[in-house]
């Protein structure tokens, strides 16, 4: 797809409701897309539902792809495959990511709750703020 009309498609995307539900349908695709891991680019194509998830900040989920057994009759989840096959600086990237985006929410979390304890509700009725927390 020429990159004009990739920009052009994901800009519209972005806007709609949509967004979220594309994304999660995607991310369950790739998830489910291989039952047992056998091979490096298998692993790959289900490491695409952790893109998907990162991109709607469904971090759990996120998690859930790298912790996803590769077999399902053995134990190893799928990240200690990626390490076994050498991608060891990728794995930690993904790890990071993961990590960054949870600490900036529990930033956001502390700094909510400090503004509500000191009368600085600047973010909008705590009803706001209890709906986003549940997202």
């Amino acid at each position: 797809m020429h990159p004009g009309i990739r920009t052009a498609a994901l800009t519209r995307l972005k806007s709609s409701p949509q967004w979220v539900q594309t994304h999660r349908a995607i991310a369950q695709y790739w998830f489910n897309s291989n039952e047992q891991i056998q091979t490096s680019q298998q692993g790959l194509q289900v490491l695409e539902a952790y893109h998907h998830f990162i991109t709607i900040q469904d971090y759990d989920s996120a998690w859930d792809v790298l912790r996803r057994r590769a077999i399902s009759a053995l134990p190893e989840e799928l990240f200690l495959y990626f390490l076994s096959w050498g991608f060891i600086r990728e794995v930690k990237q993904l790890a990071q990511t993961l990590l960054s985006n949870v600490n900036e929410l529990i930033k956001d979390v502390e700094q909510a709750r400090d503004d509500y304890r000191h009368g600085n509700v600047r973010r909008g009725s705590v009803a706001d703020l209890m709906a986003e927390l549940d997202e």
